[in-house]
C-alpha cells in the first residue's frame, strides 16, 4: 500500500499544475499496481489549498467527492496514539519544521506497515522506513 500525500493529490486533480513533477506524478499513477492510501488529514489540506489558491469551488468540491468516495484511495483513521506519536516527531525534528499532518501520516504509516509514500515533500526523507515514491 502507498500512502497519498497532499501535494501528490494536487498534482493529480489541479488542472493549474503543468510542471515536471505533476506529469511525473500522472505517470506514475497510471503505472500503479498497488493499492492507496490517505487520510482525512490530507484531503481536508487538498480541498483548503485548492479553495484558497483561488480554484473554482466546483472544482474543489469535485475533488472533494472523489476523494470521499474512496475510489482512488482508501481513507485511513487516525488513532489516540497516532496524536501522541505526531507531537513527540514534531518536537524531536522542530529545526525541520514538520507539519502536524506529515507527523500524523508518519506515524499512522509506522502504525500500519506502510513503507511508500507518494509524495514531493522533502520532510518524508528523514524517515529511512518510509520511501518517498516516485
Amino acid at each position: 500500500m502507498i500512502f497519498v500525500d497532499t501535494v501528490s493529490w494536487l498534482y493529480l486533480f489541479d488542472k493549474g499544475q503543468n510542471n515536471l513533477e505533476a506529469k511525473k506524478a500522472k505517470r506514475f499513477i497510471e503505472s500503479l499496481k498497488e493499492p492507496l492510501c490517505t487520510s482525512d488529514l490530507i484531503i481536508a489540506e487538498t480541498y483548503k489549498w485548492l479553495l484558497h489558491h483561488g480554484r473554482p469551488q466546483a472544482q474543489s468540491i469535485a475533488v472533494l467527492d472523489s476523494l470521499l468516495c474512496q475510489q482512488m484511495a482508501i481513507i485511513l483513521s487516525v488513532e489516540p496514539n497516532d496524536r501522541t506519536i505526531a507531537f513527540a516527531l514534531i518536537k524531536k525534528y522542530k529545526d525541520q519544521n514538520l507539519s502536524y499532518e506529515d507527523a500524523i501520516t508518519v506515524a499512522q504509516a509506522t502504525r500500519l506497515g506502510i513503507k511508500k509514500i507518494f509524495s514531493f515533500d522533502r520532510h518524508f526523507l528523514l524517515f529511512p522506513n518510509l520511501k518517498r515514491v516516485p
